[in-house]
């Protein structure tokens, strides 16, 4: 998926390019803004540090980000996220029914 930025335009600009080898059913942001996580249908959870992608692409531009944090503890599907909104805690939830 991508990461997209408005600044206040009717248009969005690209920002980032995160890849993932299944589908993407969800994304959170940290509060604070630095953080995005993402997850998979595979149980892939990959945590993004924003601060480290603040160039704008060119729509020709193929280059992909690694994340920041990655963690695979489920084979099943990421359908929720949520960060905690004062401590370091990020919440997932899985179609099996665990968080």
């Amino acid at each position: 998926g991508s990461v997209l930025s408005s600044k206040a335009h009717p248009n969005f600009k690209e920002v980032s390019t995160f890849s993932h080898r299944s589908a993407v059913p969800c994304l959170a942001q940290s509060p604070d803004g630095d953080l995005v996580a993402s997850a998979t249908e595979n149980g892939d959870v990959c945590v993004h540090a924003c601060h480290q992608h603040t160039r704008y692409r060119t729509p020709m531009a193929s280059s992909k980000v690694k994340p920041f944090r990655h963690y695979n503890d489920s084979e099943r599907a990421i359908v929720t996220m949520q960060f905690h909104p004062r401590e370091a805690f990020l919440y997932a939830g899985g179609d099996d029914f665990t968080i």
